[in-house]
């Protein structure tokens, strides 16, 4: 891909990668302020396949209440 945009969601699932980006994009992947209910970013969002162009920000971890804003 080109460029990724993952933002503004409330994901659900526990104990499972949520958010997998395959290979490294060409401008970015962006995974930001979205609510998730894993503790911290380790095993949730994962990039495989390659590494770069790869930005986790601003995320609410712990949560699936509604999408955050900022981190907690």
């Amino acid at each position: 891909g080109n460029e990724l945009l993952i933002h503004h969601n409330t994901l659900t699932g526990v104990g499972e990668e949520l958010v997998v980006i395959r290979g490294v994009p060409v401008k970015g992947a962006w995974i930001e302020h979205n609510s998730i209910p894993h503790a911290s970013a380790s095993g949730a969002i994962v990039q495989s396949h390659g590494s770069g162009n790869f930005n986790v920000s601003d995320n609410c971890f712990g949560t699936t209440e509604a999408i955050c804003d900022a981190p907690p």
